[in-house]
Protein backbone atom coordinates (compact mmCIF):
# COMPACT_ATOMS: atom_id res chain seq x y z
CA UNK A 1 0.00 0.00 0.00
CA UNK A 2 3.03 2.34 1.07
CA UNK A 3 4.88 1.71 -2.67
CA UNK A 4 1.34 2.11 -4.37
CA UNK A 5 1.29 5.76 -2.42
CA UNK A 6 4.83 6.76 -3.11
CA UNK A 7 4.24 6.02 -6.61
CA UNK A 8 1.26 7.90 -7.30
CA UNK A 9 2.96 10.99 -4.89
CA UNK A 10 6.40 10.89 -7.39
CA UNK A 11 3.56 10.52 -10.24
CA UNK A 12 2.02 13.75 -9.19
CA UNK A 13 5.07 15.41 -8.43
CA UNK A 14 6.18 14.91 -11.77
CA UNK A 15 3.08 16.53 -13.39
CA UNK A 16 3.03 19.17 -11.09
CA UNK A 17 6.92 20.08 -12.56
CA UNK A 18 6.10 19.60 -15.80
CA UNK A 19 2.59 22.33 -15.51
CA UNK A 20 4.91 24.57 -13.76
CA UNK A 21 4.83 28.06 -15.28
CA UNK A 22 8.21 29.63 -16.61
CA UNK A 23 9.27 32.38 -14.84
CA UNK A 24 8.94 36.10 -15.47
CA UNK A 25 13.10 35.91 -15.92
CA UNK A 26 12.99 32.77 -18.12
CA UNK A 27 10.16 33.91 -20.54
CA UNK A 28 11.86 37.58 -20.84
CA UNK A 29 14.78 36.12 -21.74
CA UNK A 30 13.57 33.80 -24.80
CA UNK A 31 11.76 36.68 -25.81
CA UNK A 32 15.36 38.56 -25.72
CA UNK A 33 17.25 36.00 -27.24
CA UNK A 34 14.05 35.47 -30.27
CA UNK A 35 14.13 39.67 -30.64
CA UNK A 36 18.29 39.29 -31.48
CA UNK A 37 18.00 36.48 -33.79
CA UNK A 38 14.97 38.11 -35.46
CA UNK A 39 17.22 41.55 -35.74
CA UNK A 40 20.31 39.49 -36.84
CA UNK A 41 18.10 37.37 -39.45
CA UNK A 42 16.63 40.83 -40.99
CA UNK A 43 20.09 42.36 -41.42
CA UNK A 44 21.23 39.16 -43.11
CA UNK A 45 17.68 39.58 -45.26
CA UNK A 46 18.63 43.52 -46.39
CA UNK A 47 22.03 42.43 -47.34
CA UNK A 48 21.22 39.50 -49.39
CA UNK A 49 18.58 41.60 -51.13
CA UNK A 50 21.29 44.23 -51.45
CA UNK A 51 23.56 42.00 -53.12
CA UNK A 52 20.68 40.50 -55.64
CA UNK A 53 21.01 36.90 -53.71
CA UNK A 54 17.79 36.18 -53.76
CA UNK A 55 17.93 32.31 -53.35
CA UNK A 56 20.06 33.02 -49.90
CA UNK A 57 17.31 36.13 -48.96
CA UNK A 58 14.53 33.12 -49.60
CA UNK A 59 16.46 30.87 -46.92
CA UNK A 60 16.54 33.65 -44.34
CA UNK A 61 12.87 34.36 -45.31
CA UNK A 62 12.23 30.83 -43.75
CA UNK A 63 14.60 31.06 -40.97
CA UNK A 64 12.15 34.19 -39.80
CA UNK A 65 8.95 32.43 -40.85
CA UNK A 66 10.04 29.96 -38.20
CA UNK A 67 9.95 32.51 -35.54
CA UNK A 68 7.10 34.43 -36.57
CA UNK A 69 4.84 31.65 -39.33
CA UNK A 70 2.08 34.38 -39.76
CA UNK A 71 4.18 37.86 -40.23
CA UNK A 72 2.01 40.19 -42.69
CA UNK A 73 5.23 41.83 -44.17
CA UNK A 74 7.95 38.97 -44.04
CA UNK A 75 5.11 37.02 -45.78
CA UNK A 76 4.78 40.08 -48.32
CA UNK A 77 8.33 40.56 -48.53
CA UNK A 78 8.37 36.45 -49.64
CA UNK A 79 6.09 36.44 -52.38
CA UNK A 80 7.97 39.36 -53.65
CA UNK A 81 11.28 37.05 -53.56
CA UNK A 82 9.74 34.15 -55.38
CA UNK A 83 8.43 36.82 -58.27
CA UNK A 84 11.42 37.82 -58.93
CA UNK A 85 12.83 33.89 -58.70
CA UNK A 86 10.57 32.80 -61.00
CA UNK A 87 8.61 30.59 -58.48
CA UNK A 88 5.36 31.56 -59.58
CA UNK A 89 2.94 28.69 -58.47
CA UNK A 90 4.71 28.73 -54.85
CA UNK A 91 4.14 33.08 -55.65
CA UNK A 92 0.62 32.29 -55.67
CA UNK A 93 0.08 29.79 -53.14
CA UNK A 94 1.85 32.21 -50.37
CA UNK A 95 -0.22 35.13 -51.12
CA UNK A 96 -3.28 32.89 -51.18
CA UNK A 97 -2.10 32.57 -47.47
CA UNK A 98 -1.37 36.37 -46.94
CA UNK A 99 -5.09 37.13 -48.16
CA UNK A 100 -6.50 34.39 -45.74
CA UNK A 101 -4.74 35.71 -42.58
CA UNK A 102 -5.11 39.74 -43.78
CA UNK A 103 -8.07 40.07 -46.20
CA UNK A 104 -8.09 43.89 -45.18
CA UNK A 105 -4.70 44.78 -46.82
CA UNK A 106 -4.67 46.71 -49.79
CA UNK A 107 -1.41 45.71 -51.17
CA UNK A 108 -1.82 42.13 -50.98
CA UNK A 109 -4.71 42.47 -53.81
CA UNK A 110 -2.26 44.50 -55.38
CA UNK A 111 0.56 41.34 -55.36
CA UNK A 112 -2.24 38.75 -55.94
CA UNK A 113 -3.25 40.76 -59.40
CA UNK A 114 0.41 40.91 -60.39
CA UNK A 115 1.19 37.19 -59.58
CA UNK A 116 -2.28 36.61 -61.34
CA UNK A 117 -1.14 38.38 -64.62
CA UNK A 118 2.25 36.80 -64.73
CA UNK A 119 0.84 32.78 -63.59
CA UNK A 120 -1.75 32.36 -65.50
CA UNK A 121 -2.03 35.61 -67.66
CA UNK A 122 -5.89 36.47 -66.86
CA UNK A 123 -5.58 40.16 -66.82
CA UNK A 124 -9.67 40.53 -66.34
CA UNK A 125 -9.18 38.54 -63.52
CA UNK A 126 -6.17 40.54 -62.32
CA UNK A 127 -7.92 43.55 -62.17
CA UNK A 128 -10.39 42.36 -60.28
CA UNK A 129 -8.16 41.88 -57.59
CA UNK A 130 -6.89 45.48 -57.86
CA UNK A 131 -10.41 46.54 -57.33
CA UNK A 132 -10.81 44.66 -54.30
CA UNK A 133 -7.72 46.08 -52.78
CA UNK A 134 -9.50 49.86 -54.17
CA UNK A 135 -12.88 49.23 -52.06
CA UNK A 136 -10.14 48.98 -49.19
CA UNK A 137 -8.08 51.84 -49.85
CA UNK A 138 -9.20 54.67 -52.95
CA UNK A 139 -6.10 56.45 -52.63
CA UNK A 140 -3.25 53.76 -52.96
CA UNK A 141 -1.14 55.26 -55.75
CA UNK A 142 0.56 51.39 -56.47
CA UNK A 143 -3.08 50.18 -56.99
CA UNK A 144 -4.62 52.91 -59.25
CA UNK A 145 -1.29 53.07 -61.71
CA UNK A 146 -1.41 48.86 -61.82
CA UNK A 147 -4.70 49.70 -62.52
CA UNK A 148 -3.98 51.66 -65.62
CA UNK A 149 -1.16 49.18 -66.83
CA UNK A 150 -4.07 46.38 -66.83
CA UNK A 151 -6.39 48.38 -68.18
CA UNK A 152 -4.05 49.62 -70.76
CA UNK A 153 -3.97 45.68 -71.82
CA UNK A 154 -7.18 45.14 -72.31
CA UNK A 155 -7.50 47.79 -74.95
CA UNK A 156 -9.92 49.56 -72.12
CA UNK A 157 -9.53 53.81 -72.78
CA UNK A 158 -10.39 54.57 -69.55
CA UNK A 159 -7.00 53.29 -68.21
CA UNK A 160 -5.96 57.23 -68.92
CA UNK A 161 -8.69 58.17 -66.03
CA UNK A 162 -6.92 55.97 -64.23
CA UNK A 163 -3.46 57.49 -64.65
CA UNK A 164 -4.68 60.60 -63.83
CA UNK A 165 -5.94 59.75 -60.25
CA UNK A 166 -2.66 58.19 -59.81
CA UNK A 167 -0.92 61.68 -60.90
CA UNK A 168 -2.81 63.90 -58.85
CA UNK A 169 -2.04 61.37 -55.86
CA UNK A 170 2.26 61.88 -56.93
CA UNK A 171 2.65 63.40 -60.19
CA UNK A 172 6.06 62.26 -60.05
CA UNK A 173 6.27 58.98 -59.01
CA UNK A 174 3.46 58.74 -61.82
CA UNK A 175 5.27 60.40 -64.54
CA UNK A 176 8.36 58.06 -63.66
CA UNK A 177 6.39 54.85 -63.85
CA UNK A 178 5.12 55.67 -67.29
CA UNK A 179 8.61 56.58 -68.59
CA UNK A 180 10.65 54.02 -67.04
CA UNK A 181 7.94 51.00 -66.38
CA UNK A 182 5.37 51.55 -68.64
CA UNK A 183 4.70 48.04 -70.44
CA UNK A 184 3.03 47.89 -73.73
CA UNK A 185 2.53 44.16 -74.07
CA UNK A 186 0.48 42.04 -71.80
CA UNK A 187 2.34 38.95 -70.00
CA UNK A 188 1.91 35.75 -72.19
CA UNK A 189 1.69 32.60 -70.68
CA UNK A 190 5.62 32.20 -69.09
CA UNK A 191 6.93 28.60 -68.17
CA UNK A 192 9.22 28.93 -64.43
CA UNK A 193 11.95 28.35 -66.86
CA UNK A 194 11.65 30.68 -69.62
CA UNK A 195 10.53 33.80 -68.17
CA UNK A 196 13.31 36.20 -67.75
CA UNK A 197 13.78 38.30 -64.58
CA UNK A 198 15.33 41.51 -66.10
CA UNK A 199 12.36 42.01 -68.28
CA UNK A 200 8.66 42.57 -67.60
CA UNK A 201 8.78 41.03 -63.85
CA UNK A 202 10.98 44.24 -62.94
CA UNK A 203 8.83 46.23 -64.48
CA UNK A 204 5.55 45.03 -62.53
CA UNK A 205 7.75 44.68 -59.35
CA UNK A 206 8.24 48.70 -59.57
CA UNK A 207 3.99 48.83 -58.87
CA UNK A 208 4.31 46.87 -55.67
CA UNK A 209 7.23 49.29 -54.69
CA UNK A 210 9.40 46.55 -53.32
CA UNK A 211 11.18 47.82 -49.85
CA UNK A 212 13.77 46.26 -47.54
CA UNK A 213 12.50 43.66 -44.72
CA UNK A 214 9.70 45.99 -42.36
CA UNK A 215 8.78 47.89 -45.61
CA UNK A 216 5.43 48.31 -47.56
CA UNK A 217 4.13 51.85 -46.61
CA UNK A 218 2.01 54.30 -48.78
CA UNK A 219 4.18 57.72 -49.39
CA UNK A 220 2.65 60.63 -49.53
CA UNK A 221 5.10 63.32 -51.68
CA UNK A 222 4.76 65.62 -48.10
CA UNK A 223 6.09 62.25 -47.18
CA UNK A 224 9.03 61.45 -49.68
CA UNK A 225 10.30 64.76 -48.79
CA UNK A 226 10.55 64.72 -45.28
CA UNK A 227 12.59 61.49 -45.39
CA UNK A 228 15.00 63.31 -48.15
CA UNK A 229 14.84 66.10 -46.12
CA UNK A 230 15.87 63.60 -42.95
Amino acid sequence: MKTKTKAKKKQSQEIQVQQTPQSPQTHQSQTLQQTDKLSRLAAELDSYIEADNYEKALDTIHSILQITPDDEKTLLLKVQLLLISRKLRDADKTIDRVLELYPKNHHAYLTKAIVTALYTSDIKEAVSFIDRGLEIKQDCFELLIAKAQMLYWLGDVSYNAWIGRASRIDSERAEKFLVKYWVQKPPTPVSEKTMQVAGLIQKLMFIISQQKYGGWKDESPADSANSEAG
